[in-house]
């Protein structure tokens, strides 16, 4: 994928702008229908057959695959850092005086979680 793109799905490339556009026009009001907004978005992007007709069979499809594929992952938190971890800090090279002066630069990652829907060997 080149720079331009933001997410290729069904083997066509989208690009940042397009998705863009497709987010503004999902957050119309009142907010359209698939139908509606597929062939909305084939009109303002070019999207078109061989034969000349939009191609909003295609993007309908894409639009809910995307609207399916866009749920978490896993969750992260994050929290301060220990005061003192003797390991990290003989690790880093800190002396007292350096701890104190860049601990608020550290963080910890208490909670790492692939959620149960997630089927990915070795995502962790």
């Amino acid at each position: 994928m080149t720079a331009d793109v933001e997410c290729r799905c069904f083997g066509r490339d989208f690009t940042a702008k397009e998705i863009a556009l497709l987010r503004a026009l999902i957050a119309a009001n009142p907010p359209p229908n698939r139908h509606a907004l597929s062939r909305e978005f084939c009109r303002r992007t070019g999207w078109f057959k061989p034969d000349g007709g939009l191609k909003d069979m295609m993007a309908g499809m894409i639009m809910l695959a995307m609207h399916r594929d866009g749920r978490p992952l896993a969750v992260l938190g994050f929290s301060t850092a220990a005061c003192k971890l003797t390991p990290r800090d003989r690790f880093i090279g800190w002396t007292p005086q350096l701890r104190e002066k860049n601990l608020s630069l550290v963080i910890d990652n208490p909670k790492f979680l692939i959620l149960s829907w997630i089927q990915v060997p070795n995502l962790g």
